[in-house]
C-alpha cells in the first residue's frame, strides 16, 4: 500500500531525522494525557500513530 504525504523525511536518512522528531513531538507529548479513544485528524499518513495506540 503506498502513502502520499506531504511530510517528506524519513527516520532512515540522517539529514532527515531533525525534521521527523519534531513531526513525532506532539505524539510523545499527546501520549500522556490520553485516557481512552482519540480520534487523530490531521493531514500526512500519522507518522507517530503507533505512539499513541498502545495508549
Amino acid at each position: 500500500m503506498s502513502h502520499y504525504s506531504t511530510e517528506v523525511t524519513s527516520s532512515k536518512i540522517k539529514s532527515d531525522n531533525p525534521v521527523h522528531q519534531r513531526l513525532l513531538f506532539g505524539y510523545y507529548s499527546a501520549k500522556e494525557y490520553i485516557h481512552g479513544d482519540v480520534l487523530e485528524i490531521g493531514c500526512g499518513i500519522g507518522r507517530g500513530l503507533e505512539i499513541v495506540v498502545k495508549k
